[in-house]
């Protein structure tokens, strides 16, 4: 008889046994929800400056915002490798671009004096306006934090057909609310509405004596 001893390729780990009992655990549980801030302060097309991570020091503008997940995408910053399958319709390969960067992270580019700030909210002449805490100075809010007004297309209706009035009052309307008007004067009908019923009284109940 040969007997022919196999070597796997890769040593097996140690896994804990807490793990080995509770394999089929694992995938019900749920994530940790992410707390949202409540005062939101950076906006679509700010100028930051990025104050922690690999980007540090760098300074870009921001592209995208997540609220949701309190992170912002600012443009040629973090920058990570992304596989992209081949299909039909594009060609596959290995692509760049920017990782979200979360929110706390970053921060507002001061145009007083250039440098990175943090702002609050303060009311000013009846507006609301972002004051930065670095000079006091009002910090705009960019053209491009607001998604553009779409447009009119080829099958919307237009906005003058919109508010067209084409619906005209029957002629018999006006006898019809004469009539109802003058059958309740006479208490014919009802002013409460159908299917407000009365309550009933409660049945006495006859007690038996014992004899």
């Amino acid at each position: 008889l040969l007997f022919v001893f196999v070597m796997p390729k890769k040593s097996i780990r140690h896994i804990p046994r807490i793990i080995l009992e509770n394999t089929d655990k694992i995938g019900d549980i749920k994530k940790r929800p992410v707390r949202r801030f409540k005062i939101w302060k950076l906006l679509k097309g700010d100028m930051v400056q990025v104050m922690e991570g690999k980007s540090a020091g760098e300074r870009g503008k921001i592209i995208a915002v997540d609220r949701k997940k309190n992170t912002v995408v600012v443009d040629q910053l973090n920058l990570v490798k992304k596989h992209v399958p081949t299909t039909p319709e594009r060609k596959g390969g290995i692509f760049t671009q920017a990782a979200p960067i979360h929110y706390s992270n970053v921060a507002l580019i001061d145009p007083e004096d250039g440098e990175p700030t943090k702002i609050r909210w303060e009311k000013r002449e009846g507006l609301k306006v972002r004051v930065s805490k670095r000079s006091g100075e009002v910090i705009p809010k960019p053209d491009d934090w607001k998604k553009p007004f779409p447009q009119t297309g080829p099958r919307d209706t237009s906005v003058k057909d919109t508010l067209e009035v084409t619906y005209e009052t029957p002629f018999y309307a006006s006898e019809i609310y004469k009539l109802e008007r003058e059958l309740r004067e006479m208490k014919y009908l009802r002013k409460e509405p159908v299917g407000s019923a009365e309550p009933e009284e409660p049945e006495t109940e006859q007690v038996q004596q014992k004899e």
